[in-house]
């Protein structure tokens, strides 16, 4: 009941606030899009010419302000051929495994500011921090997982239910969030998802334990457990700007939930029998199937970034601490765990497996832009580290070992662009190098605008594996070509 009431009370609130708005309303502005997107993997992959974008998509924004007042809803209306085409009934459209058509409420929020306070209410999208192409700091807003984004991550930012309180002075400016309702990340748990076998296997190797494989039974939303919604689950943020003569510097905090969730790996067993030499027939229990489970965790982070301008070239620097950060134990540690307990006792009990630890994080990032005339270049390097030892076991048993992750991740970013015709015309490469297996990420991309209201752009995402398949070498085999085209309205 509690969590009725909740819901309910929240969006009451949102509707009051939206209707005031038209009724003292002083000007309406209303525009949009409608872009298609159609993608093929390169001859090169394992799947040469897949199609791995075949969608149209329709924006639109809606902004009234009246006063010291404004209104604005923001949101997107999809229909994606591909979640037809790789699903059971790929020539069924209507009653394919998953929607073909999607509604995305991008924000929805009603403003109110005076000369130096306002609040802001309904679904918002904040962006924080001051790197580019990796996340740092801006984690106040879950993410879209199921994309393919390449080296952007900006477009992949999901609203989030917040009240937002803030001051401002000239040179001072502070934001504090309450976010009553928890938001996760979008996940590719969908089989007609392009990304659903790089995030969840369809069977795991086991030669190790003298087995061939398990299979991985279905894991969908339903097997990860949310935070209940209470008032004690809220999530707080705050954020605070001063702007100086010589650079602009931020300081940021959170508590609330990490964004996607601790995976389990449970081995489920059924009994069978067997012939025994001596004893006849005995029922033993025989490893079948491995089932996920996931659950979210609190986190708690402290950052800060500054920009600091030299010239014609600008500095960035930003940094992040977690301390007692919540980590998946890595998938084969977790059943190594299970297989020890079932060479000892012949059965496995996944509860009495250790699969989450806790360790501090550090991850920090620089970088510089250069800009001159229709030049722009920009480099970052980027690392994030797991510290050893933890809250609530010895150091010894929360190595970062144990983890699915490599305790230390370092990359590096570039970006260059050109805009010639007077703008009509812009040309574009950018790249991610991760420094621990040398994969990459490089996207290359031409745009051209016939008029203001037609664009058109062609791009690749090419992705290599380096040395090992690293985080961006997972997605070698989804390297391809994308054509967009866009009419704005």
């Amino acid at each position: 009941m509690m969590k009725s009431f909740f819901k309910k009370a929240f969006l009451c609130m949102q509707l009051v606030m939206l209707s005031v708005t038209p009724a003292v309303s002083e000007e309406v502005d209303f525009s949009g899009s409608l872009e298609t997107d159609f993608g093929l993997t390169l001859p090169y992959t394992e799947d040469a010419f897949k199609i791995v974008n075949a969608s149209s998509t329709v924006n639109s924004a809606l902004n009234v302000y009246g006063g010291n007042s404004s209104l604005k809803i923001d949101g997107a209306l999809t229909f994606d051929a591909v979640n037809a085409l790789y699903s059971e009934n790929s020539l069924d459209y209507i009653n394919a495994e998953s929607s073909l058509i999607a509604f995305k409420l991008n924000e929805a929020y009603y403003d109110y500011s005076r000369n130096f306070w306002g609040f802001r209410i309904g679904r918002q999208i904040a962006q924080w921090g001051a790197a580019d192409s990796f996340i740092v700091s801006n984690i106040i807003c879950p993410q879209n997982l199921t994309v393919l984004s390449g080296t952007d991550v900006s477009e992949t930012a999901n609203g989030i239910n917040a009240i937002k309180l803030n001051v401002n002075a000239c040179w001072f400016n502070a934001d504090f969030y309450w976010i009553p309702i928890f938001t996760p990340s979008t996940l590719p748990l969908k089989k007609s998802s392009i990304l659903n076998e790089l995030f969840i296997p369809s069977s795991i190797d086991l030669t190790d334990y003298g087995l061939s494989e398990l299979a991985v039974n279905s894991f969908t939303s339903e097997d990860i457990t949310l935070p209940e919604l209470a008032l004690k689950n809220g999530e707080y943020a705050l954020r605070l700007n001063a702007y100086t003569g010589f650079a602009d510097f931020s300081l940021y905090g959170y508590y609330g939930w990490e964004d996607t969730p601790c995976v389990s790996y449970a081995v489920n067993t059924a009994e069978q029998t067997e012939p025994y030499p001596g004893y006849g027939n005995v029922t033993v229990n025989v490893p079948e199937s491995i089932t996920l489970s996931g659950e979210y965790k609190r986190v708690f982070m402290i950052a800060f970034d500054s920009s600091i301008p030299l010239g014609q070239v600008t500095l960035r620097l930003e940094g992040t601490f977690f301390p007692y950060r919540y980590f998946s134990v890595s998938a084969e540690n977790q059943l190594k765990q299970q297989f020890e307990q079932y060479e000892e006792s012949g059965s496995i009990d996944p509860s009495g497996v250790k699969t989450i630890q806790q360790n501090h994080n550090l991850i920090a990032l620089a970088g510089a832009d250069w800009i001159k005339g229709d030049w722009t270049l920009s480099t970052q390097y980027y690392a994030d580290f797991v510290f050893e030892g933890g809250e609530t076991e010895a150091a010894g048993d929360n190595s970062v070992d144990n983890l699915e992750r490599d305790a230390f991740v370092h990359k590096t970013s570039f970006s260059i662009s050109y805009s010639a015709l007077a703008g009509s015309l812009d040309l574009s490469l950018n790249g991610i190098i991760g420094l621990n297996y040398f994969d990459t990420a490089i996207v290359p991309q031409v745009s051209y605008s016939l008029n203001d209201s037609i664009k058109l752009s062609l791009s690749a995402y090419i992705f290599n594996a380096g040395k090992e398949d690293g985080t961006y070498g997972l997605y070698k085999d989804l390297s391809c070509v994308i054509l967009k085209g866009r009419f704005y309205f």
